[in-house]
Parts: C-alpha cells; structure tokens; sequence
C-alpha cells in the first residue's frame, strides 16, 4: 500500500469500520450508528477496495474481522491514542490540564485506590477525567491490551506479551474465616486442610481462583465450594453471616481483621505465598503525564504496593 493511497483512506469509512469491529456485525453497528446496514456496507466495501484486501467474513454469526482488520484496528486506536497524548501536550505548554485516565482493576485494588489516590488526585488536578471500571482479571488484561484502559491492576495475574509489570508487590492469599469456625484459632494452614470445610471463592478467572485451581490440580486435591461471587464485599459477609469462610489476598483484607468480625489464618503452600499484587502497563504505548502521575502516587500511597508488602518497583 503506498502512502499516498493511505493518506485518501475516508474518515467517515473508518469510522464505520471501527464500529463493526467492534459490535461483530453489520447490523449490530447500524443500530449503534443509527444509520442503515447498507450505508455502512457500502462505506466498508469502499474501505477494503483502498486497502486492497477483505477486512471481513461474511458468516451467519455476522462479520469476522481478518487478520487485515485486526492490523488496521490496531493502527487507527494507536493513531486516536497519539491525537491525544498531542493534545494533552499542548494543553500543557498553555499552562492548562485536561484529559483522561481510564483504569481497569480488580475490586479490592478499586476501593484502595479510591481512598488512596484518587481523592487527592481530583481536587488537585479537577480537569482530568479518571474512567474506573472493575472486573476479573482476564477482563481486566483484555481491556489493557485492547487499549480501553490506561493502567490495570491485578493479583496474580499471568504473563502477558503486550503488557508490563510498573509496580509488583508480594501478596499472600489468606482464609478468612468466622470467629467459630473450627480453623478461626489455627493461625496458619495449608490448603489441604482447607479442602475439608465448605467454602466461597471468587469467581472463575480471577487471579484468586486461578491460583487456587492450580494448586488443587497440583497436589491433587479439590476445595468445597459453596458460594461463588465476583464480589470481595459479598464473599465477607457470606462469611460473617454463615460462620464459614473464604481466600482473599492479605491487602483486601487488613480493615476486616481490626474489626473482630473475622480471623485471618496464615496459609503455607508456597504458590500462596508468591502471589502478587500487579499494576500494569501497555508496552510500547506512549504515556500521558496524568497516566504516569497516577501510577507513581499509586506506587508511593496503595496498601496494595506499600513497602510492608515487599514491594519489588520496576
């Protein structure tokens, strides 16, 4: 493709291509678009001529993005996400703040930053709008590496090629039990002899459970779970209201200890206590000013990356 053939590429036709790569079909993105199906076929078949190749399959599911699409998508976030940062820049050699940050992260992490960080940040810094969206941890690497999110924060979380580590720090797994529950006075324990009460796990895909699922796999053993929630908040008072108990990392936790409405027992599998809590970024990805502000006061301020923790910053 040469660069004058790029350079004629019709904005209104990308756009329109963004949006059924995004919704998954034609259909889907007339009712997002509010225009008619054919108006935007007709855009994006304009689209793949210019290019000289299909962007789409057309199947009965809708229409699936070739490895064309994929590159052009890619191309046009990494160009909107460069008219930013340009922005952004140039609103500060007028001596002005404007922008936004927007954070994906698991629900403890959430609340930590909140109290931590994001006050503060607000008042001082009242032009920057902060997007906070909580989920599990593939939802939340997905959405770093799909570029809708600035920074991520996650426990446990596995490798992943388009992301780096800024921040680690050590964070063991707890149960966290009622106080009549037969292990509340163990102090410590192994997962093993966790496997012998009924307990509530977050849910499937979080860093918390695929952590406990390989060691289950691993040393041959299988927890009774009884609840399950993608809920921190819920997984306590499912504790403190059926005397039961759950696995939460030791950051999540440390208000619920000084409460007394709960006992905190050590485990000793060495998984557990290897766990991290991270705070990722986008590799290759420019930073904003607000961005990289954000995670330096979420190095210095978070329990979650606190030097008590044994933090390890990159």
């Amino acid at each position: 493709m040469s660069e004058d053939k790029f350079l004629r590429l019709d904005e209104r036709s990308l756009q329109y291509f963004l949006a059924v790569y995004a919704e998954g079909s034609l259909r889907a993105a007339s009712e997002k678009l509010r225009l008619t199906p054919s108006a935007i076929g007709r855009k994006v078949l304009d689209l793949e001529y210019r290019v000289g190749t299909p962007l789409f399959e057309r199947t009965a599911k809708g229409s699936q993005p070739t490895a064309a699409a994929h590159l052009l998508a890619g191309h046009l976030r990494d160009r909107n996400r460069r008219d930013h940062l340009l922005l952004e820049r140039i609103a500060e050699l007028q001596g002005l703040e404007r922008g936004e940050v927007a954070i994906s992260t698991g629900e403890g992490f959430a609340y930590d930053m909140m109290h931590s960080v994001l006050a503060d940040f607000a008042r001082e810094h009242p032009g920057i709008a902060i997007r906070l969206t909580v989920g599990a941890t593939n939802e939340i690497l997905d959405d770093l590496a799909r570029d809708r999110a600035d920074i991520a924060m996650a426990f446990n979380a596995p490798r992943h090629l388009a992301l780096e580590v800024a921040v680690e720090a050590e964070d063991r797994l707890l149960a966290v039990v009622h106080p009549r529950h037969p292990l509340a006075e163990a102090g410590e324990a192994w997962l093993r002899d966790i496997a012998q009460y009924p307990v509530a796990l977050h849910s499937r895909h979080s860093g918390i459970r695929n952590l406990v699922e390989r060691i289950e796999r691993e040393d041959g053993i299988s927890l009774q779970v009884r609840f399950e929630t993608n809920s921190l908040q819920l997984l306590t008072m499912h504790v403190e209201g059926t005397t039961g108990m759950t696995l939460l990392p030791r950051s999540a936790v440390s208000r619920l200890a000084e409460s007394g409405t709960v006992r905190l027992v050590a485990l000793l599998d060495p998984a557990i206590t290897a766990a991290r809590n991270q705070l990722l970024l986008r590799k290759g990805r420019i930073h904003s000013p607000a961005t990289m502000l954000l995670v330096e006061r979420a190095r210095e301020r978070m329990t979650s990356f606190s030097d008590s923790a044994s933090v390890r910053k990159k």
